[in-house]
């Protein structure tokens, strides 16, 4: 496997300081990513229209939990 060279600083990191996340319901810690996709309205858009984003949301691989970090 070829090595992918890392564009702006690299980050150290080790799984000391690494916090696994699992699902609140049952522990379970894999998760499948979906897609919530949201229109932005013309008045609040950059280019003036209406635009289409994809919000990307966890749900646990066992139980379907949807995972919320970002308390709105």
């Amino acid at each position: 496997m070829a090595d992918i060279p890392l564009i702006g600083k690299k980050e150290e990191n080790s799984n000391n300081t690494l916090n696994i996340v699992q699902c609140p319901k049952c522990q379970y810690k894999y998760f499948e990513t979906l897609h919530l996709i949201q229109i932005i309205s013309e008045l609040m858009s950059k280019s003036g229209k209406k635009e289409m984003i994809m919000v990307p949301v966890f749900r646990c691989g066992k139980c379907g939990f949807i995972l919320n970090e970002t308390k709105e």
